[in-house]
């Protein structure tokens, strides 16, 4: 358990932290720095762009980067209440933290290679690359079973309270 209190000494150093805790931390600010500098990229394209409306894949992982960032805080909570391992919940993080991240790296690729407006409609266009259509099933579905997965093993070990 990684809760500190504001008279504790090490209260808010990252060095002290756990692992689990550290890479919460730091993916809440990595996931809130995205949605601010996506949001840059959006407004760039709101102020010059021929239609004043930013393209969906520069406005989708700007409302990510931002939800993912809370998320984040979400999860630290139930590392907090957890009674697992250290290990199991470090492991459950970073299966959630990397399923996280991905999404929003494809968004931004998309975004920058403006080859298409929603990834799921065939064909599947990664730049000019048409990507089969397992491939963004398997994709979908491997973020679904990380996501859920990770965090059942928190809410279980929250329950173990």
């Amino acid at each position: 358990m990684f809760l500190r209190r504001r008279g504790d000494a090490s209260y808010g150093m990252l060095a002290t932290m756990p692992p689990t805790a550290q890479l919460l931390l730091l993916s809440t600010g990595g996931f809130f720095l995205t949605g601010l500098l996506c949001g840059c990229w959006k407004h760039s394209h709101i102020c010059c762009g021929a239609d004043n409306a930013g393209p969906a894949y520069v406005e989708v992982p700007y409302r990510a980067g931002f939800m993912y960032a809370f998320a984040m805080l979400v999860l630290e909570r139930f590392v907090i209440a957890s009674q697992l391992p250290d290990s199991v919940e470090l492991a459950a993080v970073v299966v959630q933290v990397a399923f996280f991240a991905f999404p929003i790296f494809t968004y931004v690729v998309h975004g920058v290679l403006q080859d298409t407006d929603n990834q799921f409609k065939p064909p599947h266009l990664l730049g000019r690359l048409v990507l089969p259509p397992a491939v963004v099933t398997a994709s979908m579905l491997a973020i679904a079973a990380a996501d859920i997965g990770g965090f059942w093993v928190l809410l279980w070990g929250a329950t173990l309270a």
